[in-house]
Formats: structure tokens, sequence, C-alpha cells
């Protein structure tokens, strides 16, 4: 019922906590890549468009960088266009053969066959209503496909990662009534 459901959303809207700490060897040279970001995620199925903007910190080998950004995604006579600012300064990008949503995509693979989730006896409350908790394991090949849902710049991260042995746990939280994910919180420290 919750992936149909979800298949069907017209529209999303996503508040998102990024912490992500890891540490890279190679040539046997070892160093800490840490990335902090919080963003609000909005889109709609049709006409396919999406905003996005929030702030995200890159820290490797002791070296920080701290920014803003925004995004626009449109499309303009048939072409998905994404305008990106970084602080001010914009680029504009076209992609003549977008993949369809890959935000709404990800999430909604969540709840595919492929996931075997187990219920909690307690439900819990997610912005003042009642919610089911959901328990289970996200596979590596998952984990690709979400991180290439948060744009390209995750995406070309996310294609340079090994990630045959990953796993992480994740937590769904869906509204009791609704049957619509409320929350999904990802534990990858394991992985």
């Amino acid at each position: 019922t919750a992936s149909r459901r979800s298949e069907k959303a017209k529209s999303m809207s996503v508040d998102m906590n990024l912490d992500m700490r890891m540490n890279i060897k190679q040539s046997g040279v070892s160093a800490d890549f840490n990335i902090g970001a919080d963003f609000n995620i909005e889109t709609v199925k049709e006409p396919a468009s999406a905003h996005m903007n929030g702030t995200m910190s890159v820290d490797m080998a002791g070296n920080s960088q701290k920014g803003s950004f925004e995004s626009y995604v449109v499309e303009e006579d048939g072409t998905t266009v994404t305008y990106m600012g970084t602080d001010g300064a914009w680029t504009r990008t076209e992609d003549e053969d977008p993949d369809d949503n890959e935000m709404l995509s990800g999430l909604n693979s969540m709840l595919n066959d492929s996931m075997k989730y187990e219920l909690q006896k307690e439900t819990e409350e997610v912005n003042g209503k009642e919610a089911y908790v959901l328990t289970s394991k996200v596979s590596g090949e998952l984990m690709n496909e979400l991180m290439g849902g948060l744009g390209s710049d995750m995406g070309d991260l996310s294609d340079g990662i090994d990630w045959s042995k990953f796993e992480a746990s994740v937590t769904v939280k869906l509204d009791k009534d609704s049957k619509q994910i409320a929350e999904v919180i990802m534990d990858c420290t394991d992985g």
C-alpha cells in the first residue's frame, strides 16, 4: 500500500541532513573526507520540476570549504534545464535525456519488493502525527542509486566509490493514516 501511494504522489517536499565521514586510502596514503549538508528539496512530477537549497561543508585532509547552494530544475522546450547557484554565482546546464525524477524514484525504491522490513511494535510521533516504524538494511547498490538522486555532484562522487561491500541500517517511518513516507533515517556507520 505504501509503495503504491508513493508511486502515485504528484509532489514531494524533503528536509535532509547529511553527515558523511569517510577515510580514504590510496597508494598507502590515508585521508579523512567529511561532508555535511542541510538542504530542502521540493519536487513535482507534472510538469517535471524541482527546487533545492541549502548549505554544504566539505573537509578533505584538513582543507575545509563551506558554502550555500540553490538549484532549479525545469523543462524548457522539451529539454531539462538545471540552474545551479553556488554562493551567488549561477550556471545553466541542459540535459536532453534526463532520468525521470531521480529523487522520487530513489525514495520509492526503498519501498519495493527487494527491501525486507521488520515492523516495530511501537509507533512514533513524526511532525505531530503517529507513524509506523519499519527497519531494514540497505545494499550498496541502492545507496548508489539514492546518492545519484541527490544531483550530479553527489552522483559523480558516488560513481567513484566501490559500493559492493556496503550495507547500512535504515529506518522508514510511515504516517499511520496516509501510509506515506514521513521520515527516513539511514545509519551508514558500519558501511
